[in-house]
């Protein structure tokens, strides 16, 4: 029963990138977004876990996304912030 269930969540709302065959949320933002924080956190898929992928190669290539995700995404906000300071960004 559950496998059948994480296949139906795949197959409703999850995509897969074809340049590293990572899989995503394919909702913009994300439907499981509730006041700014995930309402499926203890139930969320493994990709979510570990987004926004800093320890993945090609960090660099992915931040067009990120930044299309920080006005909503709290965790990429954060990652941003965090690294306007350290790389001394003003403004």
């Amino acid at each position: 029963m559950i496998l059948n269930l994480s296949y139906e969540f795949e197959k409703q709302n999850v995509a897969t990138d074809t340049l590293d065959n990572a899989k995503y949320l394919n909702l913009a933002p994300c439907k499981y977004l509730k006041d700014r924080k995930c309402a499926i956190y203890p139930d969320r898929p493994e990709d979510c876990h570990s987004y926004p992928h800093t320890h993945k190669p090609d960090f660099a290539s992915r931040t067009i996304g990120l930044i299309m995700n920080y006005s909503y995404c709290p965790i990429v906000y954060n990652l941003i912030e965090q690294l306007k300071k350290e790389m001394g960004f003003r403004y």
